[in-house]
């Protein structure tokens, strides 16, 4: 999809076939538009989730190599998280990291929520302040 496509372009495309899930906290389509680490610009990438199973089934394959804004899109299953992977104990991001993670690769929260300090004096270990 082009990078400079709005979450409501993609609420309203993809909501034609089955009703978007809505978040919680903020009442808003449960739409995760990717963005570039360095640029912060979006990646012309993002996933929808639906209320219910058939619908994001459904979508796959009503709407794999049809186009969106002058874009041939790809639309896939998302793929659950790995065993391990945790969210982030800061609220005000919730980002969810991997496993091997010690601190939050969004916010640097450290995983037990406290903040967190490299300390490589011959341990080679992250500690908690």
């Amino acid at each position: 999809m082009p990078p400079e496509s709005s979450t409501e372009e993609v609420a309203n495309f993809f909501g034609s076939i089955g009703r978007i899930k809505l978040d919680k906290r903020t009442g808003l389509p449960r739409i995760w538009m990717y963005k570039d680490k360095m640029t912060g610009s979006n990646k012309g990438e993002c996933t929808v989730t639906y209320d219910d199973v058939e619908a994001a089934k459904s979508a796959i394959d009503w709407f794999s190599g049809k186009d969106f804004r002058g874009n041939t899109i790809k639309v896939s299953m998302a793929e659950r998280r790995a065993a391990g992977d945790w969210k982030c104990p800061n609220d005000d991001c919730g980002n969810v990291n991997f496993a091997w993670r010690h601190e939050c690769n969004r916010c640097q929260t450290g995983r037990d929520g406290g903040p967190m300090r490299h300390d490589y004096g011959g341990r080679d270990r992250d500690r908690p302040y």
